[in-house]
């Protein structure tokens, strides 16, 4: 059981890299992925999960060619957002 769920970031605040944990629940996951915006609400990356095992899992953002600034990131699954959390990116 468990579901789908996104965790936290780290590094956060992170200044080149950071890297986003998540779990899926594979009985009703289909497509998944994480969406990242910048605080104008502007989507500047989706990150695809291909391939992901039950429980937690990790994805990694490299930022270089952002700007610093607060970014959102979102688990979406099936079209359907999950959850957002916050990010703080300093170069």
């Amino acid at each position: 059981s468990g579901g789908n769920h996104l965790g936290k970031n780290y590094p956060n605040p992170f200044s080149d890299e950071t890297m986003i944990n998540f779990s899926l629940n594979a009985e009703n996951t289909g497509n998944a992925g994480i969406e990242i915006f910048n605080i104008k609400g502007q989507l500047v990356k989706q990150l695809e999960i291909a391939n992901y095992e039950l429980g937690v899992n990790q994805v990694i953002w490299n930022a270089k060619d952002q700007a610093s600034g607060i970014y959102f990131y979102k688990l979406v699954v099936d079209g359907i957002p999950i959850s957002t959390k916050k990010m703080i990116l300093l170069k």
